[in-house]
């Protein structure tokens, strides 16, 4: 029996799906996502397999369609290409739980992946990409590109890959129809040495599909011993699951536990006929064939009947292996398996002749020539095309090494441009550090000269509080002597008191210079807000600056306080002022 690869995949990946995800949880997040297919390490492999799993196990199209799409915008902020491969592995995952399968296009795909995978250097990656590729091509890529990635992943190491049984699985059954049934035999053994008991416990059934498409390989080469230790084995592990069907995982349905166990009789029957041992042989296939019947596995009854009807061959029934041939090759044209018709009608023929019904078997022998003949076409078209796939992959790796040799020669000339821009670079900071050196000086100067200037400043506002105080004693002194002289009523005394100037020209540029130390640029606002001011008017807007009031400022200029309200009156008018004088100097 040789199942479709199509229904092994389906459950190696439900049974898959049953691994617990110890790494990541239900809810696994787009930031660890992004990790684990970030991941370039030698289990770069398994983290991808964990999440994969967590897709498939708890698949939910909203979360799936969310996280492919931050995916893309991390992309779009941070490109990485080794993440945009494995996203898109990742996403075929996702697509095909919602009825989005592998198209023509997926391969082409896959196939840029590859060459892009190339220039990352890393053959993990690459072998997984073979592998993927492998099965979503419709082409004769399949088998070539399988076994480029076993060649990849057993030169890693077995154990960091943990569907590798099934890649070699599939490698054995291609060899198989293209009936290269050596290699077929090499690699199903060589597969199937990878199972531990423990993987034949949790999955049972697809162990048997390996262990028998390997034991048909060797029967078909010849190697009846090497058969029997797969269908002895087949039998044993089918008997242990009958028996205590509670250590298992899996669930396997009675009837076909029996299919099973007549293609087990079955496969150790063909053994036996090919060591001659005909009885045993016979009594095995013929329970072979009755549970095959009952089953409806009409490629198999095929099969077993033209076994059967080569054991009455030898012994000499010719009528009864003529019914034989005659029902496996009207059961075969229903399926067109080419090597059961070829068999079933040689021996057709072989039967007619000994029977002396040369008609028969001249047609017989003419539709087991044609049979033959097509066979020969198919195997011969799968293996031109494997070897137009190897040539494809060699041009392949020539065009992906002379792009390898480009990056190399473009890495030389960016470092040497780096080394040119190093050189540059050195002389720019020699040359940046004397310039810094320069402006640190320069800094350094600056800074005194503010220090000179804070110095000024501290020592202008203090001279201004001074003049403040000072003004202010005056006024206090004037208040006691007008008082004085009013209650002694000397008019010429108080005349020349009135007229009392507090302030002389040299003083009020020395006042000046102070006032603009601690309020630069002051006057020069002050002249763009009121164009024309005169002298007089700046000392008034100076004095209310400091929080005279009227009178204070009329002692200090020398003149009375009707003056300078007056002053301040006409200048409301002149400059249209709305506000009082003291608000004014404190905005200027």
């Amino acid at each position: 029996m040789t199942p479709s690869s199509k229904y092994l995949f389906r459950f190696l990946f439900a049974a898959a799906s049953q691994i617990p995800s110890t790494t990541f949880s239900q809810t696994i997040s787009t930031a660890k996502l992004i990790e684990a297919l970030q991941a370039d390490d030698v289990y770069q492999t398994e983290k991808y397999g964990v999440v994969c799993t967590d897709l498939s196990v708890n698949f939910n199209e909203n979360a799936f369609t969310a996280k492919q799409k931050e995916i893309h915008e991390y992309l779009i902020r941070k490109p990485d290409l080794r993440l945009h491969i494995r996203s898109f592995m990742y996403n075929r995952i996702g697509h095909d739980k919602i009825d989005k399968p592998d198209t023509l296009e997926t391969a082409e795909n896959y196939f840029e992946l590859i060459k892009m995978a190339s220039s990352l250097g890393d053959e993990q990656l690459l072998s997984e990409l073979y592998r993927d590729y492998a099965a979503a091509t419709k082409g004769s890529d399949k088998l070539y590109y399988l076994v480029k990635c076993l060649e990849i992943q057993d030169r890693i190491g077995a154990k960091y890959f943990r569907d590798i049984s099934s890649t070699y699985y599939r490698v054995c059954e291609l060899l198989y129809i293209v009936s290269d049934y050596n290699g077929s035999a090499r690699y199903g053994a060589k597969g199937t040495a990878l199972w531990s008991e423990k993987d034949k416990v949790d999955f049972l059934h697809l162990y048997i599909l390996a262990a028998d498409l390997t034991g048909a390989s060797y029967l078909k080469i010849n190697k009846p011993d090497s058969a029997l230790l797969y269908y002895k084995q087949i039998s044993s592990l089918v008997k242990q699951r009958i028996a205590n069907p509670g250590n298992y995982r899996l669930a396997m349905a009675p009837d076909v536990l029996r299919i099973w166990e007549g293609i087990a009789k079955g496969g150790i029957g063909k053994a036996y006929l090919l060591q001659g041992n005909y009885d045993i042989a016979y009594s095995l296939l013929q329970q072979n064939l009755n549970s095959s019947t009952e089953s409806g596995q009409w490629d198999d009854v095929a099969n077993t009947l033209t076994s059967l009807a080569k054991i009455d061959e030898v012994r000499r029934n010719t009528s009864l292996a003529l019914s034989k041939y005659l029902k496996a090759y009207s059961i075969a044209l229903r399926s067109s398996k080419l090597a059961v018709l070829m068999t079933s009608a040689k021996g057709a023929s072989n039967a007619f002749a000994s029977l002396h019904q040369y008609d028969s078997a001249y047609v017989y022998h003419t539709q087991y020539l044609s049979w033959k003949d097509t066979l020969e076409k198919n195997t011969n078209r799968s293996r031109l095309d494997i070897v137009k796939a190897q040539v494809t992959f060699e041009q392949m790796e020539k065009v992906l090494q002379e792009s390898q040799n480009d990056l190399v020669n473009q890495k030389r000339i960016r470092n040497a441009i780096l080394c040119a821009i190093l050189f540059l670079t050195v002389i720019a900071l020699l040359i940046y550090n004397r310039k810094r050196l320069k402006l640190r000086l320069q800094t350094e100067m600056l800074e005194k000269e503010k220090q000179k200037a804070d110095s000024e400043i501290i020592l202008a506002q203090q001279q201004i509080n001074h003049f403040t105080n000072n003004i202010a004693e005056k006024n206090n002194l004037i208040t006691q002597l007008q008082t004085q002289l009013t209650d002694n009523s000397n008019t010429e005394i108080n005349m020349a008191l009135s007229q009392f100037v507090i302030l002389t020209e040299a003083d009020w540029q020395v006042f000046k210079i102070n006032f603009e130390k601690i309020n630069p640029g002051f006057i020069k606002r002050l002249k763009l807000k009121m164009p024309n001011i005169t002298q007089a008017e700046q000392r008034i807007i100076m004095l209310a600056n400091l929080g005279l009031n009227t009178k204070e400022m009329a002692n200090a200029s020398g003149v009375s306080s009707e003056t300078i309200r007056s002053i301040v009156s006409r200048m409301r008018k002149k400059f249209n002022l709305e506000t009082d004088i003291h608000t004014i100097a404190k905005e200027v």
